[in-house]
Formats: C-alpha cells, sequence, structure tokens
C-alpha cells in the first residue's frame, strides 16, 4: 500500500475472509481512501460482524446481475451499506436490470477481462479486434465507471479520445 500511497485506487480482492485485519493496514499506511474492501457478503452480516470496518472502510459488494433477486440485492446494499462500488458480474447482457444500475452516489466496476464476467463484451474484443462500440462502448453506455483491464494504457488512450478522462 506504500508503494501506491497517493496514486491509484487498490482493488483489495480476496479482503473479505480478513476485513479487519486488511483495514488495519490500510489506517497504517494512511491508506484507507485509496484500498476498496469487497465481497459477496449480506449486508445484515456486515453490519453485525464488521460494523467497525464497514462504517469507516471504502467497501464494494459483488452482485452477480443473473440472480433473479440482484434487484433487491442492490437495493439492500444501498440501504445498508452506503457502498463507495458495485461490483457487478454477468453471464448474458440480456439482464433488464443493466438498463437501471444504480448511478448515483455511487461507482459501478466491471471486469472487463473476461467475457463470462461482462455478457461478453471484454477487453480483446476493443483490443484485438478492434471493436470498441461491442466492447468498451457497450459497457460505458450501461454506466460503469471502473474497468477492471490487462490493457490499462490503451484504455486511458480510448477514454481520453473520447472525452471521459482527463
Amino acid at each position: 500500500m506504500l508503494v501506491m500511497k497517493g496514486k491509484v485506487m487498490v482493488n483489495l480482492d480476496k479482503s473479505y475472509n480478513c476485513l479487519e485485519e486488511t483495514y488495519a493496514v490500510l489506517e497504517k499506511t494512511g491508506t484507507v481512501d485509496q484500498g476498496i474492501l469487497k465481497g459477496q457478503i449480506a449486508p445484515a452480516v456486515l453490519q453485525t460482524e464488521h460494523a467497525a470496518v464497514i462504517a469507516k472502510a471504502l467497501y464494494m459488494p459483488i452482485i452477480s446481475l443473473d440472480d433473479s433477486n440482484a434487484a433487491a440485492n442492490i437495493h439492500e446494499c444501498l440501504n445498508q451499506l452506503h457502498p463507495a462500488a458495485f461490483e457487478f458480474v454477468f453471464k448474458k447482457d440480456t439482464a433488464a436490470i443493466l438498463s437501471n444500475l444504480p448511478k448515483k452516489n455511487c461507482r459501478i466496476w466491471v471486469n472487463s477481462l473476461w467475457s463470462s464476467l461482462n455478457g461478453g463484451h471484454y477487453d480483446d474484443m476493443a483490443f484485438d479486434d478492434g471493436n470498441t462500440k461491442d466492447s468498451w462502448d457497450w459497457l460505458l453506455s450501461k454506466g460503469f465507471t471502473i474497468f477492471q483491464t490487462d490493457r490499462p494504457a490503451t484504455l486511458l488512450a480510448y477514454l481520453q479520445k473520447k472525452g471521459l478522462h482527463k
């Protein structure tokens, strides 16, 4: 975290098994505002078992949009957790909820690396095939604001060209 201090946000993947310990590292390094804790933990469990951390940390629930109760899960997280972001995963891009993702007071994360996590709208389509219309443009049109990518320089240049990043 000290190497990243003051430079970038850090996705603390797999932090759900050690939220307190991870948060202690963020406090010790002065990087609380840079580390995103995340997981698929029910809001009630987080509020009961990890209330002290969740009240102070940046937390991002992971929600599968393919689940029939995805809308209810999103609503519950918005009301109980006030997340800094959501990570949405989906195998199919036909879910109606994709047209109604929350856009206020939180960011929306997508893993654009593998087609199985983003309905087939992935980085290689843009990078290898030059098809940004069905990859990055599609994801942007749905409201995704944070991209997990192995192509950061290419994506950054693309976003700058579109006037979406300084």
